[in-house]
């Protein structure tokens, strides 16, 4: 048998043990080929059954049994034997099996029980019904769900998976020029890989990446860098001004501001962004964690700040709905035990914000309405992290127009129905770019300016 080469990104898949193997991505990025190259030397090293599965596969033709074949083909590896229906190693006995998952219900799929991996390939087209039927078979000792898409909208059912067993921004990897992003937690790796990750991207297909990029940038943006497509002209902030806000160079600017969105439910995060001048930093998450340790991890970044010898006094918006109040609370106390001080350590001012309070600009029907509509703004000219989970929420939330012309965010409550989790972290950036009077975000001057 020949060598296989791996991209580096995929070398994981082949050493460790995960219940789920995810890589995301757009075009280009080598997802299925190197995939199909990982099983199959997977399958030529032990027994193991192996199962590639899609949402729909009315023949072998639309399944992956193609490109596993021209990989064998291509690096010879002799010990496997194709046929019409499935391919074998003749050595090891490992076995692949191909099928859709459209027509299937549980007791059409108990074949599948004593499978050891299972590949699902094009997983943005998988249906909620179909996942929640499928990976419950997949119930083998140490057996392993691997998973390749493209993320097609945000609420993709096979996402999910990707929410429920990773969190935070990922690693970003290099190997020489080449990049991609990883995740790792206790049940899962995933990466997410472009074409700029993949070693063997043709020429071919760089000419129409670049044809797209030039000419077509949302299209570019999901079909080359895997980002959910649009999800309707009702969507307050637009994909392409937040890609273009994130890494932007910026000119210093010593201003410090600090946003927390405390998580209102279980499953939400609790969330902390600091405004550094232009420049957003990276988002501070927590789980299930109370007020207490909110305020003593904001407490500890402005003492930090001041003893760098940052002067001016640090502004720090908290959404003071709900449990808001405790994190405000506890906030004002430090600052009150610190202004009896000979020498105070800082100098914090806490604005607490309520989301369904009156909005100081007329065009907006309330005052988390007007966060949003500041933070769209201000995307023309601040930097922003690289961060996945932030862009989603930025782009997701919804609007609409009032009967009496002003305009009203989407509910939480009513982006949670429609499969799409609260918007902490863009919460948080909200807050965090907001101040009692408008600035001017501009990179060339900077200039505060009162509202009259």
């Amino acid at each position: 048998m020949s060598d296989i080469i791996i991209s580096p990104a995929f070398i994981p898949f082949l050493k460790d043990h995960y219940r789920y193997k995810i890589a995301q991505g757009g075009r280009g990025g080598g997802k299925s080929e190197n995939i199909g190259r990982c099983l199959l030397v997977i399958g030529a090293q032990r027994k193991v059954r192996i199962a590639c599965v899609r949402q729909i596969q009315r023949s072998i033709k639309e399944s992956v049994h193609t490109l596993l074949s021209d990989i064998i083909a291509n690096c010879e590896l002799t010990d496997y034997q194709i046929t019409e229906r499935n391919i074998l190693n003749v050595r090891t006995r490992s076995e692949f099996l191909f099928a859709g998952l459209q027509d299937h219900t549980a007791n059409s799929l108990k074949s599948m029980a004593n499978i050891d991996i299972a590949w699902i390939e094009e997983g943005q087209s998988i249906t909620e019904k179909s996942l929640n039927i499928f990976t419950p078979t997949i119930r083998k000792a140490n057996s392993e769900i691997w998973i390749s898409y493209n993320r097609y909208l945000y609420n993709d059912a096979v996402h999910t998976i990707f929410n429920n067993n990773l969190q935070g921004s990922g690693l970003e990897k290099s190997f020489k020029s080449y990049v991609w992003t990883e995740w790792q937690s206790e049940s899962a790796i995933a990466i997410k890989i472009n074409y700029d990750g993949n070693p063997w991207f043709s020429e071919e297909n760089r000419a129409e990446m670049e044809l797209d990029k030039a000419n077509n940038p949302d299209l570019y943006n999901h079909k080359w860098l895997g980002h959910p497509v649009s999800m309707g002209d009702n969507c307050f902030i637009g994909l392409q001004s937040v890609l273009e806000a994130q890494g932007r160079a910026v000119k210093d600017w010593e201003h410090i501001t600090i946003g927390c969105d405390p998580a209102r439910y279980g499953d939400d995060e609790s969330v902390i962004f600091v405004r550094d001048g232009f420049k957003v930093l990276p988002p501070i998450t927590f789980r299930g964690v109370n007020t207490s340790r909110l305020a003593a991890e904001i407490i500890r970044i402005c003492r930090e700040y001041y003893s760098q010898e940052y002067k001016d006094p640090i502004l720090i918006m908290v959404d003071d709905t709900g449990l808001g109040a405790g994190v405000t609370d506890q906030l004002d106390t430090a600052q009150a035990a610190e202004r009896v001080k000979p020498n105070p350590a800082f100098n914090i001012s806490v604005i607490p914000l309520v989301n369904n309070a009156e909005a100081g600009d007329p065009d907006y029907k309330d005052l988390g309405t007007e966060l949003w509509g500041n933070l769209k703004k201000a995307l023309d000219t601040i930097s922003l992290p690289i961060d996945q989970e932030l862009v989603e929420q930025l782009t997701s939330r919804r609007y609409h127009i009032e009967p009496d012309g002003r305009i009203k965010l989407e509910r939480k409550d009513d982006m949670k129905k429609r499969g799409v989790h609260s918007p902490d972290r863009a919460d948080a950036l909200a807050l965090c770019l907001y101040v009692p009077q408008s600035y001017d975000f501009s990179d060339t001057k900077i200039e505060r300016k009162t509202k009259g």
